[in-house]
């Protein structure tokens, strides 16, 4: 079991012996053995995404690393305090995640730092997240590149472009 306190305090008891959970703690009782030692929960990710509008269904959410985060979780709601949660994804080990199945809409998104032992962190502030398309961006960029002046494409995937060249 995992109890984490983010406001307020808990007790937690198990086989005979109690340990006392702050706010900003959490601990872990693997089974049949007493609690572990309280331990601080992470902050909440820094989310660096500015844009918030997308006419597709399934756009790429980015955060900043957590110290001490093995892995995140992404919650999509509709509400600011996830009382309505739409879709949830776990075990996270990169800082972004591509919004799978979600419909056109308007959403609140938010990710949390998951220590080693398994207690989700504080979750980052709530950020608006609206879909204006039910259909999936599925389509790579396509890029053309034109040489002005003297230039060669080279076999390594380099471009050498002669004197004046653009």
């Amino acid at each position: 079991a995992m109890v984490m306190s983010y406001q307020g305090t808990s007790e937690v008891e198990a086989v005979g012996h109690t340990v006392e959970v702050l706010q900003g703690m959490g601990t872990t009782v693997p089974r049949g053995l007493p609690p572990r030692p309280p331990e601080r929960l992470l902050a909440g990710p820094r989310v660096t995404d500015s844009a918030s509008r997308f006419g597709f269904a399934n756009p790429v959410l980015r955060w900043e690393a957590a110290a001490g985060a093995v892995s995140y979780t992404v919650e999509a709601c509709g509400d600011a305090e996830c009382a309505r949660l739409v879709s949830r994804a776990t075990g996270i080990t990169a800082t972004s995640w591509r919004a799978e199945g979600l419909s056109k809409g308007s959403y609140l998104w938010r990710v949390a730092a998951v220590s080693a032992s398994g207690l989700d962190g504080y979750a980052s502030r709530p950020r608006s997240l609206e879909l204006t398309s039910d259909q999936p961006d599925l389509e790579p960029p396509v890029v053309f590149l034109a040489i002005e002046g003297q230039g060669a494409a080279e076999s390594d995937n380099r471009v050498v472009l002669g004197p004046r060249a653009a």
